[in-house]
């Protein structure tokens, strides 16, 4: 008993040992008994691969595993087990085919046998065998193929060169684009240095080095080492075995780019030679750009100085502007908003011991679908300074052309009058004695008649450049005088019409409508043999109307000139317009055969600006879309 048992101790601790190594194997192993045509072991892994359990398959029968054996395969299993039970020993025969699972579906196995035991005779008694799943393993042999032809068709569609490099910096693909440029042959230059197909200058070198040996991706432009004057874009990324290189032809950008960058330097130049503060705005406000003059603002109060990246809104708000700072906020929204297309506003501050006045102008566009705003600061003290002077000289002209006037006037009427009325009384002694001699008396009546006209004419004149007294009586009161005496004296019926309370405009206003209308006059009385003459003062809130309308000939001039192109060449209504000039005024002439019709119109507004006390600062004001507005 003793040796029986000692011989049983060694056969079980070799199966102990086995089932160990079964257990551990990530493989199902299994031994086949030739004679029984049966499966003597099968692994417990046969689950995880089959999904059966050991039980079952360890009963499983040749005749029963063919059952399970993909048909196309069926035929090469049958060889392959005949081949085993020839086998020598040590001799490893292995086969791969399908077999079905427990759910249906076949798994791609691969076996690998070799002989475990022999009968006396020298037969194979049993075989040992190891059964792995390469189900993955095939499916990615057929579909890395496919994924191949996939990559190929992606590569010679793509619009970039491509080229792939190994860890030695040989070329190992690249596709047609790259194959074009290059103007190689892929077959030709596998397996070679990069650097001997495109002779890489120094930057790409090292790009290529820091990709293949420290896994870092560059992106780079150069020129074209073979081709002078192109461009590259170059993107050199790392891969599993190498690099992967694209690149692309960026020289039709990079000119482009280059005249983009040249204009840029030329509007900047202009806007720079500009002696105005202009400044771009984005679509929220922000200064994208400015010229030299608004830059250096910078620091001092004011509308302009806000650099680049500065919300202008903003700036605005703190720019210590006063009251003009949220009209000038609003006014920039409303463009931005597309609300409106263009705003001026004027602004007054100090400056240290001196105000000055200025004005900022806003212009919204369109660029490439956003919209930008031009912004114009402009210091206009020296022109508000100049039509201040020129007001003040304007009105000590009006002044010493009243006084002109009136000694002119006073002349006449002392000296040139009385001297005609001499000539007068010695004719009427003449004529006494001249009853004798009929040829004398009928020549000195008609002297008489000529001297009794040019006395009418010259008491009119001397009327019309009477001053009146406008001062004390007002605009309208003194128009009711002065037309009931030029009636009376040019025998003309006059009629008058006023609108409005007239007393309340300026009193310079005043007097450039009185002598407008008497140079008016004068023009009818001369030229227009009329009979009857209108005029109408007609005021409302945005505007003073005057018009002169008479039933006269119209303004015919000589050699058939036209009455409006005779009255340009004239001196009094030059004077008119002039007169009408100094308060934003404009006139109007129609002349006809039926009569002429002069229209004055003054804008009450622009005279309200200009009367207003020049110690004091101007209102804000906005103007939208050319028409003006005050705040």
């Amino acid at each position: 008993m003793m040796p029986d048992r000692a011989a049983r101790d060694p056969e079980q601790r070799a199966q102990h040992m086995l089932r160990r190594v079964v257990g551990a194997c990530a493989d199902v192993i299994y031994v086949y008994h030739v004679r029984w045509r049966r499966i003597a072991f099968l692994g417990p892994r046969v689950r995880e691969v089959l999904g059966f359990a050991g039980a079952r398959s360890h009963r499983l029968k040749v005749a029963d595993f063919e059952r399970l054996v993909h048909p196309a395969d069926l035929a090469g299993f049958r060889r392959h087990l005949a081949a085993t039970e020839r086998a020598g020993d040590g001799e490893i025969l292995s086969q791969e085919l399908r077999v079905k699972g427990s759910d249906g579906r076949y798994r791609w196995l691969m076996s690998r046998d070799t002989v475990l035991a022999r009968t006396c005779s020298g037969g194979v008694a049993r075989i040992v065998g190891v059964v792995a799943n390469i189900d993955a393993k095939k499916r990615m042999d057929t579909e890395l193929p496919a994924a191949a032809d996939r990559l190929d068709d992606i590569l010679a569609t793509m619009g970039d060169c491509y080229i792939a490099l190994d860890r030695h910096y040989r070329i190992v693909d690249m596709n047609a684009k790259a194959e074009c440029w290059l103007r190689v042959r892929r077959d030709d230059v596998v397996g070679r240095s990069y650097r001997k197909i495109v002779a890489p200058p120094s930057d790409l070198v090292e790009a290529v080095r820091q990709a293949v040996e420290r896994r870092v991706s560059r992106s780079i432009e150069i020129e074209s080492p073979s081709r002078p004057g192109v461009w590259l874009d170059l993107h050199i990324h790392p891969s599993r075995d190498g690099a992967s290189v694209l690149f692309r032809d960026i020289t039709e950008r990079r000119r482009a780019e280059l005249e983009a960058a040249r204009s840029g330097q030329l509007l900047q130049s202009s806007l720079d030679a500009l002696p105005s503060e202009i400044a771009m705005l984005d679509a929220k406000g922000t200064v994208i750009a400015a010229n030299a003059a608004w830059r250096t603002q910078s620091g001092t109060p004011g509308l302009s100085g806000a650099g680049v990246g500065t919300d202008y809104l903003a700036f605005c708000t703190s720019a210590g502007v006063g009251e003009a700072a949220g009209s000038v906020r609003n006014g920039l929204l409303s463009l931005l908003a597309g609300e409106r297309t263009s705003a001026r506003f004027a602004y007054s501050m100090d400056c240290g011991s001196e105000r000055r006045w200025l004005q900022l102008s806003a212009a919204r566009f369109e660029w490439e679908g956003d919209s930008r705003l031009i912004v114009a600061n402009e210091d206009l003290t020296d022109v508000k300074q100049a039509r201040e002077a020129l007001s003040e000289l304007s009105g000590r002209l009006s002044a010493l052309r009243e006084e002109e006037r009136q000694r002119i006037a006073q002349e006449l009427h002392d000296s040139t009058a009385q001297h005609l009325v001499a000539a007068t009384l010695n004719l009427m002694t003449l004529k006494a004695k001249s009853v004798t001699c009929p040829g004398v008396h009928k020549l000195l009546e008609s002297v008489e008649t000529a001297l009794e006209e040019a006395t009418r004419e010259l008491r009119v004149f001397t009327y019309l450049l009477h001053p009146l007294a406008l001062e004390n009586d007002g605009l309208e009161r003194t128009l009711r005088t002065y037309l009931d005496g030029f009636g009376r004296r040019t025998r003309l019926g006059v009629q008058l019409v006023v609108a409005g309370n007239v007393e309340d405009l300026p009193f310079d206003l005043q007097c450039s409508i009185l002598r407008i209308i008497q140079e008016a006059l004068a023009n009818v009385h001369r030229h227009a043999a009329a009979s009857h003459v209108a005029i109408s003062l007609r005021m409302t809130a945005r505007d003073l109307k005057v018009v002169v309308a008479d039933d006269g000939c119209g303004m015919q001039g000589a050699g058939g000139e036209t009455g409006l192109t005779a009255a340009r060449n004239g001196v009094g209504i030059p004077g008119m317009r002039a007169r009408l000039r100094d308060f934003g005024g404009s006139l109007d002439i129609r002349s006809g055969p039926r009569g002429t019709t002069l229209s004055a119109r003054v804008p009450l507004d622009a005279v309200g600006r200009r009367s207003r006390p020049s110690g004091h600062a101007p209102a804000l004001a906005v103007a939208v879309n050319g028409r003006s507005h005050q705040t």
